[in-house]
């Protein structure tokens, strides 16, 4: 029986499957520079634009 853990980015709340992939997604969309985009529905802020689209189509469906 297997035991699937998650990890849970406390920026964005996005659902990583491993500790490493939770690094490499906070050390790309929540770099030092973030703050460049900010999510008008939430205020939550990202270092790329990218990262922006992916959370809005994800958090708020669009």
């Amino acid at each position: 029986m297997s035991s699937v853990t998650s990890y849970i980015c406390p920026t964005c709340g996005a659902n990583l499957p491993s500790e490493e992939g939770l690094a490499g997604h906070t050390a790309n969309a929540h770099r030092a520079e973030r703050g460049v985009y900010t999510c008008p529905k939430c205020g939550a802020k990202f270092g790329e634009l990218i990262a922006l689209k992916r959370h809005a189509a994800q958090a708020h469906g669009g």
